[in-house]
């Protein structure tokens, strides 16, 4: 191999090799409530807002990282995750008895997403951090806050 075409090789064809390697996957995520919950007797929920404060993309759910800190692939929904997150939270209380049909409950859910995020260094691991709120509409201040971190890993 000549200079010259060790130079293109370099110029052209690695850096479009390396951009190949870098992929994206979009997909959406659903929630499906555990068999047997218990409802409630009233629904109480009005809606579910949610603010994502992450300093991702809208959409991005996480990045997939190499060895070097170089970006491998990314997960992306089709929907913003804050979307995402206040229809799980939705429908986890629709589910349940709590989420008012016609939004005129006395209390409304704000989540804060601080952090949503996962790694495979070793093994697989999903993160989420949020602050949530519950909002007495009346009074419109706080009946119950909760700063939740939770972690998860796949079981064999």
């Amino acid at each position: 191999m000549s200079p010259a075409q060790l130079f293109l090789f370099l110029c052209l064809a690695l850096p479009a090799l390396a951009l190949g390697a870098c992929s994206n996957t979009t997909s959406d995520m659903h929630y499906t409530p555990p068999t047997g919950v218990v409802t409630a007797a009233a629904p109480a929920v009005a809606s579910v807002t949610v603010v994502d404060q992450r300093k991702e993309e809208a959409h991005r759910l996480a990045t997939i990282m190499g060895g070097y800190g170089n970006p491998l692939k990314t997960l992306d929904l089709s929907r913003p995750v804050k979307d995402e997150v206040a229809d799980a939270f939705a429908d986890g209380l629709r589910a349940r008895g709590l989420l008012e049909r016609a939004g005129h409950g006395p209390f409304r859910i704000e989540l804060l997403i601080r952090k949503y995020d996962a790694d495979m260094i070793m093994g697989s691991t999903a993160r989420i951090d949020l602050d949530l709120s519950v909002i007495d509409q009346m009074l419109d201040r706080p009946a119950f806050r909760a700063a939740i971190e939770h972690r998860a890993a796949p079981t064999s």
